[in-house]
């Protein structure tokens, strides 16, 4: 910027060999993260690029390894300490996942990452999700079985009821997220969407054991996010409405619409900017 004030010609150029090594090697990641794969027939599968993939394996792989490193114990609480951590570890995402799921996100606010692409990771933090869920009851399964305790368990411990509905929340919330479900109806599924996440809280923590009430501090936590995120939209929303916008919509050759929108209280825009555009006459959402 200084080097743009001095009007400078080249003023983005690296000046010097160290500022041009780290040019070099930021554009080598930069074209290497930005690569991606695009099927053919793309409308059922679409890839992420490398950048995002290369994230997500990180992630899967920091999981795994809280999951099974130093956690190898012999005899009959084996499979029971690996059922446990699973439990945790699944109930340490929740912040996570809210964190990614806002549109006033505070890791977009940090990164300049706008929330539809945060999306991507907040959709893989779910499945992983539901994949620590799926090893929290196959191995307290394998616990129980091995020693015949499987019908005395389901008699006397209240947890696995509200455990089994915790599993088909999952199943369900990781099942209408699929591109193909989602689009037959979106609002439907943003609807759905609230609805079944307050099930699952709900019922994680009537699953949580009583002698575990610091645990909750993992559901708090993403509640006040989420109202965080609902405040932060609210104001917004009602600022730039103070003064209702205005829009024209013009056809366009080729099935384009052009949408024009003015706006006394939406002075300026950056990369990424957006708004939320609503006519009420072509639907409520």
């Amino acid at each position: 910027m200084r080097a743009a004030a001095a009007n400078k010609p080249r003023p983005a150029s690296p000046s010097n060999i160290f500022s041009k090594s780290i040019a070099c090697i930021t554009d080598i990641f930069r074209e290497v993260s930005y690569t991606q794969y695009t099927p053919r027939n793309g409308h059922f599968l679409n890839v992420p690029p490398v950048g995002t993939i290369a994230l997500l394996v990180g992630y899967l792989v920091w999981v795994a390894l809280l999951e099974f490193v130093n956690n190898d114990i012999d005899g009959a609480q084996h499979f029971t300490s690996l059922g446990v951590r699973a439990a945790w570890l699944a109930v340490a995402q929740v912040p996570l996942l809210i964190l990614l799921a806002g549109k006033n996100s505070i890791i977009g606010l940090v990164t300049g990452v706008s929330y539809e692409r945060l999306n991507v990771l907040h959709r893989w933090v779910v499945r992983t999700l539901l994949f620590l869920a799926i090893l929290h009851m196959l191995f307290l399964h394998l616990s129980w079985n091995a020693y015949g305790l499987g019908p005395l368990e389901y008699s006397t411990d209240s947890c696995n009821p509200t455990g089994w509905a915790t599993l088909a929340i999952l199943i369900w919330m990781n099942f209408s997220t699929i591109a193909p479900i989602r689009n037959l109806s979106y609002e439907f599924f943003v609807v759905q969407h609230y609805i079944t996440f307050f099930g699952f809280i709900v019922a994680v923590i009537m699953d949580l054991p009583s002698t575990a009430l610091y645990s909750r501090v993992y559901f708090y936590i993403p509640i006040g996010l989420y109202f965080f995120d609902r405040i932060i939209r609210s104001s917004k929303y009602a600022w730039n409405n103070i003064q209702p916008g205005r829009a024209t919509l013009m056809a366009l050759e080729g099935g384009v619409i052009r949408v024009q929108i003015r706006s006394k209280t939406i002075k300026n825009w950056r990369p990424g900017s957006h708004v939320f555009l609503s006519i009420p006459n072509f639907g409520i959402g």
